[in-house]
């Protein structure tokens, strides 16, 4: 272990200077903030971050995306409304809840889907149907003919 790694950063006491000659430049940075950080730390001149303004870039970024939340938030409403127009169930003059509405329309697609599934059905069943009955159309013409 080195030097610095055995001192107590926290007491009043000045870390012990390390040689950095031999170390990156990041390395030498980080061992001189945290001894400069433990000299600030022991004669209480550590200011408070939440004391300190933010720049006024950072004002500009929170301005920024609360303008894009705004506009996700408008957009996903005009979606709700939307959905609320299209489902039948649901009654224009009355305001109901997000989850009024994805609860009605998802009632209102499964009905679709079971309605749609039956229609399906009958139009196959009716298709068959047909085709019985052109084979018998044939079957009797032909019967017509030889005669």
């Amino acid at each position: 272990m080195s030097d610095s790694e055995d001192a107590d950063t926290s007491s009043g006491e000045d870390v012990p200077q390390q040689d950095t000659s031999n170390m990156t430049p990041a390395a030498a940075a980080a061992i001189a903030a945290l001894a400069s950080a433990s000299a600030k730390r022991s004669s209480g001149k550590i200011e408070k971050a939440s004391k300190k303004k933010k720049p006024p870039r950072d004002a500009d970024k929170r301005h920024s995306h609360n303008l894009l939340e705004r506009k996700r938030r408008d957009h996903i409403k005009e979606r709700f409304t939307s959905l609320k127009d299209v489902v039948p169930t649901l009654d224009e003059e009355q305001n109901p809840s997000r989850s009024a509405i994805l609860h009605e329309a998802t009632v209102y697609i499964n009905k679709m889907r079971e309605a749609t599934f039956s229609e399906e059905h009958q139009v196959r069943h009716l298709q068959t149907a047909n085709q019985s009955l052109a084979k018998e159309v044939q079957q009797l013409e032909a019967e017509i003919n030889k005669r």
